[in-house]
């Protein structure tokens, strides 16, 4: 009900390319966070990230695939104010892992996923 098209028979949606951390890997995730918001790219978030791979799950299905941090969200475990961690994901024993980590924190394998909103011109 929330989607209703245009016109009978016709649906309308948005392709916007995105990078599932290649982009920023070795970046920290709030490095990379600014990076992207400096040239108009979409950190992504967990929820985001978490939809993407449900569609796309081979993304994530062997240990030589890069970890994706979701900076587009910063976390405090302690509710103290103080936004320092980032949700990632990671492959480790035959399934997909969840977890968050320091937001400062540069590591080799990890890089933050993001979108080119407004790359294409859309057309009719």
């Amino acid at each position: 009900e929330a989607l209703i098209p245009a016109e009978e028979g016709k649906l309308r949606f948005f392709v916007i390319p995105m990078n599932f951390g290649k982009k920023y890997q070795g970046f920290s995730p709030r490095n990379a966070r600014m990076d992207a918001l400096d040239i108009d790219t979409m950190p992504l978030d967990p929820v985001s990230v978490t939809a993407l791979l449900l569609g796309w799950p081979e993304r994530q299905e062997k240990f030589e695939n890069s970890v994706i941090d979701c900076s587009g969200a910063e976390y405090s475990w302690d509710a103290d104010g103080e936004w320092s961690y980032v949700c990632y994901f990671y492959f480790l024993v035959g399934k997909l892992e969840f977890d968050a980590d320091a937001a400062d924190d540069a590591y080799a394998r990890y890089g933050t996923a993001v979108a080119f909103p407004g790359v294409l011109p859309l057309a009719d």
